[in-house]
């Protein structure tokens, strides 16, 4: 019979007494014992001390303090259907009070126990702070109490637990030679015990401060002195009951030193209260220190919370009875019979003679070196590294003031570190005093310290709680103690705890810190954890191993503290040039100085050569120094046969000497060409550190498929593409590649980053190549020398990043890639292999930006001069003198008191998630003949993979819910987010992608996670606390709803096919349908968005897997005919709202066709419309159906929606695009230019009639059965049928339009908006006007002989004013 069998066996039936269920470790016990044995055991009394308030009877506080909690939210699991069965019927609360004489139990409460079992005794006082009488009242007499009642009570008593503490002595007691703590009790030191005990019990209160101080002589605490009082009265109980022979029960005393957080269950970094390991990282979290400075490579020796309630609750059925011929264990009795040995190794199973005796009771100290399988602990300085790079996150700490780093915290002198300690903690000001631990529900910005309207009371119970630890700590540090484990280590071998195997100490030392914030100090702050379950994720910001790059700047002229400000200036100003580029700009002047400046000292300070190179002197292919070997790059590009070719063809069209083409070239090449060197790289590798440690809480990667895709680079040329979603893509994966020693690529950009200011500086810094990638902007000779020129990086460097899109989105949607001619250039040789790589971003920092581009740049005229962002800065070299630098000293030290230290919400956003596909070799595409088309099916092969590497965030998810809301009133509970969550997650889980969603985060806490980083600038979503709930209230303002659309439109190609067949499901408003009918109505939307999202896809046969799958979940049915059977419907509400909610997907884009169309109505009057006017005037019908609530949807007013919609019908042949200057005539195109309006811009016109495509029998797709049309009646049977069909025949645009209305979202029962088409035609018809007294051509004197171009160019200049206006 296995070890699990055995105890099982073991607990049935049993009853088990519990003591101090509401504390930490009674509680993490509770949980395992009811996870092993809740279904077989008979039942657990749970005894709790009434309090003397609201709900503080023990069947309430049972309730709010052990069942409702998140570890026992978690134990559902495990117990499955019967979790709530057994927590109500097997939990029997017991008011209880051990301070008291016959522990204040009732007769009847009394009575009732008779039948216990099993004790397990977990209560004890606090560690800190209480007076010797209440420890020796709770504590001592307490736990005398209690074995009075079971020695007297309970006559089938098998076991007694007793948790008692390892750190019990200050000085070497008397029985032990050495500092070596074996499984004995010590003398007491304070005379005989009992005796003792007696005299403190009559001591009067003016002698009792006498004795606390004999205690504290010998004892760090008055806690520890009460644990090993008792342990000595525990012996002389059993003593006496051998003595009186008494029947015996086994009775074991398990020691533990520095109980922390769960490792693993009930959920990683799990902790209650503030006790042990926990409070030390509360205070480490309000920078106040405990660790002594010069106890760095001393053992962290801590006993997680889970290991020792597995070790409690699975030892018990292997403790066996005492033999008759036991032994006390007690040290001079042990001593007099053998001397004890330490094992010789931590793996061991020391089996000397000390441990063969047989002693009783039992006593073990617990001791996670004792299980091999579990890693040996971490010293002080390791763990301190943890616990630093957790509470230094931007949405962790708590403090203005940051944690020292472990170099500068463990320094030599101790007495130099107690007197910093206490002048910065005691003698600081109130307003940078700690706050107290929080009980209190906070308000959900975790950034907010929860101490800034604490009492000075407070913060004093805050500074003696720090006080009183590091004094506890040093007393235990007099001596280098060590725990004898012999006989737990024999006792934990059998008992098979394999949890914890592998355990990673660093990650547990995260996920510690971060169980004490969100379950001690602030249980409502919404944190995501920082470590992964899957322990192949790495974050590259924090990394066990620090090199380099961690490092804090060196600086020969300014202090630490200076060097610190000056680095978190530039950072600020780095960030606020990438978030909000018209505030920088607006500072520039003042900005600019301050950052060149701060550059240029930083960099000279970093720029020691020896240092740089004698650290990574394998990267011989960066240069020394700037302009190294230019003669050889020279040679190099102009000898290459494109560039000469090009030089030949320019000297003979133009005339010109060949050197004087020469010199063109070469002129070329020196506007392209990077400009670093290694100690450069290294700095911006630093620099970037430190900025995305204040941007982001983390960075992860999984270092499987890093490592995949290392051996798949391996002796290849790499280049590496990210997905564009920020102009931080390409320099992130550049970091990565020096995080974990990758070849390091150029970064091959658009020469528009050349001018983003500070950001471009550092660019450069990291070795970036700025490109005209637009192909029409690039000579012939340009072109040349730019594929010559990157062609020798890749063949000197082996690595570069570029992006395949022209331009990032908008939206959130994946962009097409851009032909730039970029391919073909490196496409020459065969030994390139592809990265395709996928950064998600859980907030991106400048989507306000971009989505006030979306919204305004289609009709904003905006000043090519504000164009750019700002010019590159002129950074000095390293030669400079360090002198100059003298006069700025002051303001190095004093600029952040004059700016204002900046919230670290407002830089903060989320994590990033990276994602890597296979790579691709170039070698795979050698068969295909031309290069454009090599080039275009490796972009349409990259891309496909970037799309399979995505890294799905849940922030993603809940946008996309509360989007959906708006089918719902723009409000939605609570439980129903939580719901559609968890729908989704598995729908995403079913299809094998990967998501950041750890098994230990609940769904309640990654929703609001979600909504405090969604609602953080742009109050996006509202927050309605009621008593039957909370709602979710979204702001229905265009740019809010925008910004939620971006995040959620990233999920679209995941849910699109499935999106699809609902709405074409929701769509029929009858039971049956013809299969082909729904077919056709499927297809229709299907080609509708292979060209949104620039795919091909298999539809029939796509169609034919969907009703198979719906079949099986029930949804559809088929019968004999073959046509399709509707089985959701309104009453079916859980299934119905989860098709409208996968329907929700694709809504918005169904509504941006049908409100382009009705702006393209406006072609049956004008003869063209300019490309870039239609999405303004979208826009202007979009916001007239918005306010008039044809729709709900603001995304219509999207550019990049429009213009997306636009390239899509004219890939279904309904439109067509010409040059303006080949449709209209010259003096159109002058008034074109003078609305500005670009005749370089394509023109938009209907397709002539015979290229219009037509459904099957020329009727439009999705036609109705005739039992639909019975049923549902025929929507246009009110119109002149014959007039209908004529008006069908002549416009396309509008068949179309009707067609999609056929599916596009309507609230249940509202009438079809069958006139909505004819009306936006006749409102744009009114702007066009030509008869109007404001016509434009009058205005500018002109006049135009074609009446539709007259109707065009006015309809531009109303269209334009109004919009203005609007603005205004």
């Amino acid at each position: 019979m296995s070890n699990s069998n055995n105890q099982v066996e073991y607990y049935r039936n049993k009853t088990i007494l519990l003591t101090g269920a509401t504390g930490f470790v009674g509680k993490a016990i509770l949980w395992h014992l009811l996870k092993v044995a809740g279904n077989v055991l008979d039942k657990v009394y749970v005894l709790i001390r009434p309090k003397r308030v609201v709900a503080g009877s023990p069947s309430q506080r049972i309730l709010d303090e052990i069942i409702n909690t998140a570890a026992f939210k978690a134990l559902e699991k495990h117990l499955g259907t019967e979790y709530k069965k057994i927590l109500k019927e097997k939990l029997i609360p017991i008011s209880c009070d051990l301070s008291l004489s016959n522990m204040d139990l009732s007769m009847e409460d009394s009575a009732k126990m008779r039948d216990t079992n099993i004790v397990i005794h977990c209560a004890a006082s606090s560690e800190y702070g209480n007076s010797l009488d209440w420890n020796i009242e709770t504590n001592v007499l307490g736990t005398v109490r209690l074995m009075d009642y079971i020695q007297g009570s309970c006559p089938e008593i098998v076991g007694f637990i007793h948790l008692s503490a390892g750190h019990l002595y200050q000085e070497i007691p008397n029985g032990s030679q050495d500092t070596n703590m074996m499984e004995y009790v010590y003398d007491l030191s304070l005379g005989e015990p009992e005796d003792f005990l007696k005299e403190l019990l009559d001591a009067d209160e003016k002698v009792l401060p006498n004795y606390v101080k004999r205690i504290l002589s010998k004892y760090p605490t008055v806690h520890l002195f009460s644990k090993a009082l008792l342990e000595h009265l525990i012996l002389r109980r059993v003593q006496q009951m051998k003595s009186n022979e008494e029947q015996l029960f086994p009775i074991a005393i398990f020691r533990s030193t520095n109980i922390g957080p769960a490792a693993v269950e009930p959920i990683p970094g799990w902790t209650s209260g503030l006790t042990g390991l926990s409070a030390w990282l509360a205070l480490y979290g309000h920078s106040i220190p405990i660790i002594q400075p010069d106890q760095g490579q001393q053992l962290a020796t801590i006993v997680p919370v889970d290991y020792l309630s597995q070790v409690v609750v699975n030892s018990l059925p292997l403790l066996e009875h005492p033999k008759p011929n036991f032994v006390l264990p007690f040290a001079d009795i042990a001593n007099s019979v053998v001397e004890p040995k330490m094992p010789s190794n931590r793996n061991s199973m020391t089996s000397s003679l000390a441990d063969e005796i047989n002693y009783f009771p039992y006593i073990y100290n617990v001791s996670t070196e004792a299980t091999p399988a579990i890693p040996p602990p971490l010293s002080w300085y390791d763990a301190y590294t943890a616990i630093h790079d957790y509470w230094t996150r931007p949405n962790t700490m708590l403090q203005s003031q940051p944690l020292p780093t472990p170099v500068q915290y463990f320094s030599a002198n101790k007495t130099i570190s107690k007197a910093r300690f206490l002048m910065r903690y005691y003698f600081k000001s109130q307003a940078n005093s700690p706050p107290v631990p929080a009980h209190k529900p906070l308000s959900m910005n975790a950034y907010q310290s929860v101490g800034e309207n604490v009492s000075m009371q407070e913060q004093k119970k805050w500074m003696e709680l720090a006080s009183a630890i590091r004094n506890c700590i040093q007393k235990q540090n007099n001596y280098q103690w060590g725990f004898h484990y012999g006989r737990f280590e024999r006792l934990v071998s059998k008992l098979n705890i394999t949890s914890l195997d592998g355990l990673d100490w660093y990650n547990y030392f995260l996920q510690s810190c971060y169980g004490v914030q969100y379950h001690s100090m602030n249980p409502n702050c919404h944190l995501r954890t920082c470590v992964f379950s899957d322990s192949n994720m790495s974050c590259a910001l924090y990394q066990k191993r620090k090199t380099l790059i961690d490092a804090p700047f060196p600086s020969v002229m300014y202090t630490e503290d200076e060097m610190k400000q000056r680095i978190q200036h530039m950072i600020e100003i780095l960030i606020t040039s990438l978030q909000d580029p018209s505030q920088y700009l607006k500072n520039e002047q003042e900005l600019k100085p301050i950052w060149i400046e701060y550059l240029n000292d930083t960099l000279e300070d970093w720029c020691d050569e020896s240092r740089v190179h004698n650290y990574d002197s394998s990267r011989q292919h960066w240069l020394s120094k700037v302009d190294e070997n230019d003669e050889m790059l020279k040679i190099s590009v102009i000898n290459n046969p494109k560039v000469g070719e090009a030089i030949i063809q320019v000297a003979k069209r133009s005339g010109m000497p060949k050197d004087k083409v020469m010199e063109q070239a070469l002129k070329s090449l020196g506007r392209i060409k990077e400009r670093t060197q290694l100690s450069y790289a290294w700095f911006a590798a630093s620099f970037l550190l430190k900025t995305f440690k204040n941007m982001f809480s983390g960075f992860y990667i999984d270092t499987l498929a890093l490592e995949k895709m290392r051996n798949q680079i391996k002796g290849k040329r790499v280049i590496y593409v990210p997905v564009s979603r920020t102009v931080l893509d390409p320099v992130l994966v550049w970091f990565l590649t020096i995080r974990y020693d990758l070849p390091v690529p150029v970064l091959i950009l658009d020469e528009a980053l050349a001018i983003l200011g500070p950001f471009s500086d550092i660019l450069r810094l990291a070795g970036a190549v700025f490109i005209k990638r637009d192909p029409f902007a690039r000579s012939n000779l340009s072109s040349a020398v730019t594929c010559a020129y990157l062609n020798h990086l890749l063949q000197e460097r082996g690595a570069m990043t570029l992006v395949l899109e022209k331009v990032r989105s908008r939206t959130g949607v994946s962009q097409p890639a851009f032909d730039d001619g970029i391919l073909d250039m490196i496409s020459d040789s065969e030994d390139i292999v592809f990265v395709p790589i996928n950064i998600s971003y859980e907030e991106v920092p400048d989507i306000s930006v971009l989505v006030g581009q979306d919204l305004f740049s289609a009709w904003k005229t905006e000043k090519k001069i504000q164009n750019r962002m700002s010019t590159p800065a002129k950074l000095t070299r390293p030669s400079d003198s360090r002198a100059q630098r003298v006069r700025s000293r002051s303001l190095g030290a004093g600029v952040q008191e004059e700016k204002g230290a900046g919230s670290p919400l407002s830089n903060h956003f989320g994590r990033l998630l990276v994602g890597i596909s296979d790579s691709i070799m170039l070698t795979d595409f050698k068969e295909i003949a031309t290069i454009q088309e090599k080039s275009k099916q490796l972009a349409a092969r990259i891309q496909e993979q970037q799309k399979k590497a995505i890294v799905i965030s849940p922030v993603t998810l809940v946008a996309a819910i509360l989007l959906y809301s708006r089918t719902r009133g723009n409000s939605i509970d609570l439980e129903t987010v939580k719901e559609y969550l968890e729908y989704l997650y598995k729908f995403i889980k079913s299809q094998n992608l990967v998501m950041d969603w750890q098994d230990s985060e609940d769904s309640e806490m990654i929703i609001y996670y979600s909504v405090r980083l969604l609602e953080k600038d742009a109050n996006m979503v509202t927050i309605d606390e009621r008593n039957n709930g909370t709602v979710f209230r979204i702001n229905t303002r265009s740019e809010s709803v925008l910004q939620l659309a971006y995040y959620a439109n990233q999920l679209r190609e995941i849910f699109v096919k499935d999106a699809i067949f609902a709405a074409t499901y929701l769509s029929f408003r009858v039971n049956k349908i013809a299969a082909s009918a729904f077919l056709e109505r499927f297809q229709f939307l299907a080609k509708l968005f292979q060209h949104q999202l620039h795919t091909v896809w298999n539809i029939e046969e796509d169609f034919q897997k969907l009703v198979k799958e719906y079949i099986e979940r029930q949804v559809v049915s088929k019968d004999e005919s073959d046509a399709l059977h509707r089985l959701v419907f309104k009453n079916h509400y859980k299934e119905y709202e989860q098709l409208h909610l996968l329907a929700s997907f694709i809504y918005p884009v169904i509504d941006s066709f049908w409100v382009t169309l009705c702006a393209l109505s406006a072609l049956n009057d004008v003869r063209a419309l300019p490309l870039s006017l239609v999405p303004t005037l979208t826009q202007w019908v979009g916001m007239h159906l918005i306010s008039g609530r044809r729709t709900i949807y603001s995304e219509v007013l999207s550019t990049e929606f429009s213009q997306t919609t636009l390239y899509s019908l004219v890939q279904l042949g309904l439109l067509v695009t010409k040059s303006a200057k080949h449709v209209l005539s010259p003096d159109a195109q002058m008034l074109m230019q003078a609305l500005g309006l670009s005749t370089n811009d394509d023109l938009i016109l209907q397709a002539p009639k015979e290229e219009v495509p037509k459904g099957e029998n020329g009727e439009e797709e999705g036609g109705k059965t005739e039992e639909e049309k019975e049923k549902e009646g025929d929507i246009n049977r009110n119109n002149d049928d014959k007039a209908k069909q004529e008006s069908d025949d002549t416009d396309a645009i509008a068949n179309l339009c009707k067609k999609i209305e056929q599916v596009r979202w309507m609230e249940e029962g509202s009438p079809v908006h069958i006139q909505v088409y004819e009306r936006c035609q006749n409102q744009i018809k009114s702007l066009a006007r030509t008869d109007q007294s404001n016509l434009f051509l009058k205005k500018q004197g002109a006049s135009l002989s074609e009446r539709e171009e007259e109707a065009m160019i006015q309809l531009g200049y109303a269209l334009l004013r109004s919009m203005e206006s609007r603005a205004t």
